[in-house]
């Protein structure tokens, strides 16, 4: 099962947002209840402590973190752009129809929406043949890091429901198409070198994703085998607005990552 919906400006996200904050409403009964259960990680679509699916995403930096992108124009211009992205985040919440919807509830599902969601033209879904898509096409892949362990229960979560994904995709072209949200496919961390394919296997009804010798990476902190996968070509802006990292930059400390990621984006785009 995906949520998927034709991608018209303005309207796509909000359209995937209800969409995932209904089947979260459906609790067990959901036919994606283990993905809804991974981002939300056990809450409620009306809790107040839904948790973020992109925790270091701009818009959760304090002040003072955010003032440090504050001395070039680029940084401004960043901050210009995700002030502009909550105004219309709200306008959008306010023009729902759907009292049942909180709008912090709304807000969650707009964030897991921008950061894992893809665009592409991917036909009826019923017997559309299906060449190869590159993980470089699914620029929704951000999620929990997977470590290739094991007893990674995600790892094989994951895997599982890849492989039962009811969807017959095609080659993503440049026409507007849908936007869609692959649940679970959307659970490894980006890597832009990562050679990485996934291909419909019409015999066994799977899709088979294919890794190359890129996409194993050592965690630095653990030191397992961490599968990466890359989500193409991505501006630093689009990575801290949507995301919430930049490559090459890492720390336990969340005050102390923030502020590598000001300084390095405004090195990078001064």
């Amino acid at each position: 099962v995906v949520l998927r919906t034709p991608f018209k400006a303005g309207e796509w996200d909000v359209n995937l947002a209800v969409m995932l904050l209904r089947e979260c409403q459906l609790g067990e009964e959901s036919d994606i209840f283990g993905y809804t259960s991974l981002l939300a990680r056990g809450a409620v679509p009306s809790s107040r402590s839904l948790p973020s699916t992109a925790p270091d995403a701009l818009r959760h930096w304090t002040p003072d973190q955010k003032s440090l992108l504050a001395s070039s124009p680029s940084g401004r211009k960043l901050l210009e752009l995700e002030e502009k992205q909550g105004r219309d985040w709200l306008e959008k919440y306010g023009r729902l129809t759907d009292a049942s919807i909180s709008e912090e509830s709304f807000l969650w599902a707009m964030e897991a929406v921008h950061s894992r969601a893809f665009k592409g033209d991917f036909g009826s879904g019923k017997g559309t043949n299906l060449g190869t898509i590159a993980f470089q096409t699914l620029a929704s892949l951000l999620g929990a890091k997977t470590v290739l362990d094991g007893g990674n229960d995600l790892v094989a979560l994951g895997c599982g429901v890849a492989a039962a994904i009811p969807l017959i995709v095609s080659t993503v072209l440049k026409s507007e198409g849908d936007a869609v949200l692959l649940p679970l496919i959307d659970s490894a961390n980006h890597l832009q070198e990562a050679d990485s394919t996934i291909e419909f296997d019409p015999v066994g009804n799977e899709f088979v994703l294919t890794i190359g010798e890129k996409c194993l990476v050592a965690d630095g902190s653990s030191g397992k085998t961490q599968m990466l996968i890359s989500y193409g070509v991505k501006k630093d802006e689009e990575l801290l607005l949507n995301y919430g990292f930049l490559r090459g930059i890492s720390d336990e400390d969340e005050g102390v990552r923030r502020e590598k990621m000001a300084n390095e984006f405004i090195r990078r785009n001064p």
